[in-house]
């Protein structure tokens, strides 16, 4: 199972998803206030205050962790595997989506100074280490497949 390389692959994302729940995406200063914007919320970056939940994007994330570490046991379906892999690609999408949406909201008000965090590359490199565990197991579909033929 953990000897396939595209098994290092999704733990690797799956790893990377975990720490996004924590790291930052962005900060905000508005009005000489400091904004972290993370999984779960838009808040002061003392803790003081808080301006907008992001539950949706911390439910996604959560959804993609739980896919990520189930498609790592589904090595024997090797369909279903690929399917949720796919899934969560989608998914992974899905969370620059909501970081639009969400920076959309914050650009409304006027004096607003963003600056991007290193939680916003980290849906990339998933997407990328999904799409390569993808090729896997395909490539490892194939030759079964080819296996089954020659017998």
């Amino acid at each position: 199972m953990i000897q396939r390389i595209q098994s290092l692959y999704l733990l690797i994302a799956a790893i990377l998803t975990a720490l996004l729940l924590k790291w930052p995406f962005a900060e905000f200063l508005i009005d000489s206030t400091v904004y972290v914007f993370k999984a779960g919320s838009i808040e002061a970056s003392d803790g003081s205050f808080l301006l907008v939940k992001t539950l949706p994007l911390l439910i996604l994330l959560i959804t993609i962790l739980g896919l990520t570490v189930v498609t790592v046991f589904l090595y024997k379906k090797r369909t279903l595997q690929m399917r949720l892999t796919i899934f969560s690609i989608l998914l992974t999408l899905g969370i620059y989506a909501l970081f639009y949406y969400y920076y959309n909201q914050a650009m409304s008000l006027k004096s607003l100074t963003f600056s991007y965090d290193i939680g916003l590359v980290i849906p990339l490199v998933n997407g990328i280490l999904l799409f390569l565990a993808f090729r896997g197991i395909k490539k490892d579909d194939e030759v079964i497949k080819s296996l089954d033929r020659i017998r």
